[in-house]
């Protein structure tokens, strides 16, 4: 391909010359064949380029205002694009952490809430076997003190045959002694 700025002679498929370095449109470059090919036009930069090392190896190399604007422009793209993706991954993950942070807190609330069911199932359980002892031991208390009561009149019934098996003995002896 030929530049139809400079005339200078470029690879296929280039965007921009690479000795003017202006942007090609489809227009503005001819085949090798319709045209003759010319030297390019130094420029200040191609020319202090042509004095180093580095320019001897590719000595057609010199990038114009508008191109380091535009690379520039690209590099800040592509840092702003990086950037966005990480703000993205970033908020994506806060999000993530949020909602298992929120799911964690209501399995807590939901476990929590059970274990109260539970231990509110297990004081009234509780409760009712209080009282149920408690009826126990009224009855028991009862049963105690009826058998104390009958223990009492059997004590007394006791005393009453001594009495009597006494009495009886003196009578026996004062029969047997006339």
């Amino acid at each position: 391909m030929i530049c139809k700025h400079c005339g200078a002679k470029i690879p296929e498929g280039s965007r921009f010359c690479i000795y003017c370095g202006k942007k090609l449109e489809d227009s503005l470059f001819v085949a090798d064949d319709q045209t003759q090919i010319r030297q390019p036009v130094p420029t200040p930069s191609s020319q202090w380029a042509a004095e180093s090392p580095e320019a001897q190896e590719a000595p057609y190399t010199a990038i114009t205002d508008a191109d380091d604007e535009l690379i520039t422009l690209r590099k800040h793209m592509k840092i702003g694009a990086i950037l966005m993706g990480i703000y993205v991954f970033l908020t994506a993950g806060f999000i993530v952490y949020q909602m298992m942070c929120n799911k964690s807190l209501a399995s807590e609330v939901t476990l929590l809430r059970q274990q109260n069911i539970q231990q509110a199932a297990d004081i009234a359980t509780l409760k009712e076997d209080t009282k149920n002892l408690k009826d126990d031991l009224s009855d028991a208390q009862t049963q105690t003190q009826n058998a104390q009561d009958e223990a009492a009149e059997a004590h007394q019934n006791l005393k009453k045959a001594q009495q009597a098996a006494q009495n009886a003995n003196d009578v026996l002896d004062y029969i047997l002694s006339w």
